[in-house]
């Protein structure tokens, strides 16, 4: 499963919006979505954010 896919997953499973984890993560929803559909991806700084933020370890 792509990163892109496993974030939208997790995020849905703890029933956040984009704009939810957009501002606990301090950026965009534009952003958030644009790694979610594959068009841009976070840096490793992001990603450890997002394992804090939405409780989950993103596995390739």
């Amino acid at each position: 499963m792509k990163i892109s896919d496993q974030l939208k997953q997790c995020r849905k499973a703890k029933g956040m919006t984009q704009r939810e984890v957009a501002e606990k993560m301090h950026v965009s929803r534009k952003t958030i979505s644009g790694w979610e559909n594959g068009r841009s991806y976070p840096d490793v700084n992001m990603l450890i954010s997002l394992v804090i933020c939405l409780g989950y370890l993103l596995m390739t």
